[in-house]
C-alpha cells in the first residue's frame, strides 16, 4: 500500500494512482480547417480554400456562409497541424542538482501544472535523484481525458550522493476540455509515487 496526495493534499490509499472523475459533457473539438478529412489540417486544406477563392465550394466553404473568403482562410490556418490526435510529449528537461541536500532529503516534492495555447508545462520540483545520474526521462501515455506523465531516473554510474532536481516537460495537441493528470515519480526512499490533478484547456 502506499500513500497518495492530490493537488488538494487529500490523502489517498491505494495500491495503484487514484484517477480523478471528470465531469460530464467535456466538450472535445472536431477537426477545424480540414477539408479532405485526412485528420490534418496542412497545405492541400489551404490550396482547397485558395483555389476555390469567392466561389461557393462547399468543399472550401467551411464556415457554410455561401462564399469562400477570407473567414475561411482563417479557419484553415489556426486549425494548423494534426487534429483529432492524441496529445503528445514535445520536450522535458532537467535543471540539473539545484542543491545538494546535507540531511539526504530535499523539501517536499512540489508539482506545477500551467496550461496556455492547448500546450501543458509541467514543473516538478525538490525530486530528489542521484548526483550523477545520466538523464531524468519523462514519457507520456494518454488514455482517453487521462494523461499519465512517468519519470525515470537513467542512471549509468551511481555516486555517493542525491540531489534536489527541477523537472520540466511539455505536452502538446490537447484539444478543449477537462484532462485528469497521474504524474509518477521515483521516490529516492520510498519507491514510485504518484501525484493527482485535473485540468482545464479553454
Amino acid at each position: 500500500m502506499r500513500v497518495l496526495k492530490d493537488v488538494r493534499g487529500v490523502l489517498w490509499i491505494a495500491a495503484a494512482c487514484v484517477t480523478l472523475a471528470l465531469a460530464a459533457g467535456t466538450a472535445w473539438a472536431e477537426c477545424p480547417g480540414d477539408t479532405d478529412d485526412d485528420a490534418v489540417v496542412d497545405v492541400t486544406d489551404l490550396l482547397t480554400v485558395l483555389a476555390a477563392w469567392g466561389s461557393d465550394d462547399p468543399s472550401a466553404d467551411l464556415d457554410g456562409s455561401g462564399m469562400v473568403d477570407v473567414l475561411d482562410l482563417l479557419e484553415v490556418l489556426s486549425g494548423w497541424g494534426p487534429c483529432g490526435s492524441d496529445p503528445y510529449l514535445v520536450d522535458y528537461y532537467n535543471t540539473g542538482c539545484v542543491q545538494y541536500p546535507p540531511d539526504g532529503f530535499c523539501e517536499e516534492d512540489q508539482f506545477e501544472f500551467k496550461v496556455e495555447d492547448k500546450t501543458l508545462f509541467v514543473k516538478h520540483t525538490d525530486a530528489l535523484y542521484n548526483c550523477c545520474l545520466d538523464d531524468i526521462v519523462v514519457t507520456l501515455e494518454v488514455e482517453g481525458e487521462l494523461l499519465k506523465l512517468v519519470e525515470e531516473e537513467i542512471l549509468t554510474m551511481p555516486c555517493w550522493c542525491v540531489c534536489c532536481y527541477e523537472i520540466w516537460s511539455v505536452v502538446k495537441g490537447l484539444e478543449s476540455g477537462e484532462y485528469a493528470i497521474e504524474y509518477w515519480w521515483d521516490n529516492y526512499w520510498t519507491g514510485m509515487e504518484c501525484y493527482t490533478t485535473e485540468i482545464f484547456v479553454p
